[in-house]
């Protein structure tokens, strides 16, 4: 084995490496598409191990939108991931639009908001947050993102059944802000 052919075998594994991310959150964006609705919005850096997308989902008689964050928390280099694994967590945001203004609505987004304090996501409390004429409501989960890069169909199923019961869990807890 030649010397430029080792360091580009060294390249290729630096780039997997770093890449497993991009290939969960690309497993992620064909979830969401062929099961709840179109790609509306986009957000991801070279440089950051932070990914989002945001879903409008069309026919659903609930959600407006799902946004899935997507963040790699260890795993970019070799010794991290030798050590630590590829962890991240998976986020997922839902949200209900209700177009109305009254007061008695403002006093009841503060005493929402005021009850979320305490939430963390990632320890699997749902957090809901009020905004004017939105309501979110977040979960997270933290993975091992190697799990599901190149992996075989059970796995993917695992995947698409774990966040369709985050998105199940969200819709439970945004259904009494919901307006007529």
């Amino acid at each position: 084995m030649g010397f430029f052919q080792l360091v580009q075998e060294f390249a290729h594994k630096r780039e997997m490496r770093e890449s497993k991310d991009e290939i969960l959150f690309g497993e992620l964006i064909r979830l969401m598409v062929r099961n709840y609705g179109p790609l509306v919005e986009l957000e991801t850096s070279s440089y950051s191990d932070h990914k989002q997308a945001r879903f409008r989902l069309l026919n659903h008689p609930l959600l407006h939108s799902v946004t899935i964050k997507v963040n790699r928390w260890t795993g970019t280099g070799a010794v991290s991931e030798a050590l630590f694994g590829s962890i991240g967590s998976v986020t997922i945001v839902g949200e209900v639009k209700n177009y109305v203004a009254d007061p008695d609505d403002v006093l009841n987004m503060w005493k929402t908001d005021f009850s979320n304090i305490g939430k963390i996501p990632l320890l699997g409390g749902i957090k809901v947050n009020h905004q004017m004429n939105s309501i979110l409501a977040t979960k997270a989960r933290k993975i091992t993102i190697g799990d599901f890069v190149n992996s075989q169909q059970e796995e993917r199923q695992k995947l698409q059944e774990e966040i369709k019961s985050d998105i199940n869990e969200l819709c439970e807890q945004l259904k009494k802000f919901k307006k007529a």
